[in-house]
């Protein structure tokens, strides 16, 4: 019996972590997030006192994370993709 594989069954995850075309680094994306109140509090205080907008501040933050990004939290991304990869060619290969 041959079982058809589904998007379900294999999902491609590693689409996600993928760089995206040059001609779309530059592009801006909006996003709604929740923050605790403490911090929705703390962005505020921030605002006030370097006159910046929550958005930026928040872009900056993010920024300077992905920056100092540990080289091991890519590596483990680099094996998760690699695993998932393979476990797609296992699921093709039984068909």
């Amino acid at each position: 019996m041959t079982a058809k594989l589904s998007n379900a069954d294999s999902p491609s995850w590693g689409l996600y972590a993928k760089t995206p075309n040059r001609k779309n680094m530059d592009a801006r994306k909006s996003i709604k997030v929740k923050l605790p109140l403490r911090q929705h509090i703390r962005l505020h205080a921030l605002k006030l006192f370097t006159e910046k907008n929550i958005s930026e501040t928040v872009e900056k933050a993010l920024d300077a994370y992905f920056t100092t990004m540990k080289d091991a939290d890519q590596e483990a991304m680099g094996r998760m993709e690699a695993n998932l990869a393979a476990r797609a060619e296992l699921l093709v290969d039984e068909e």
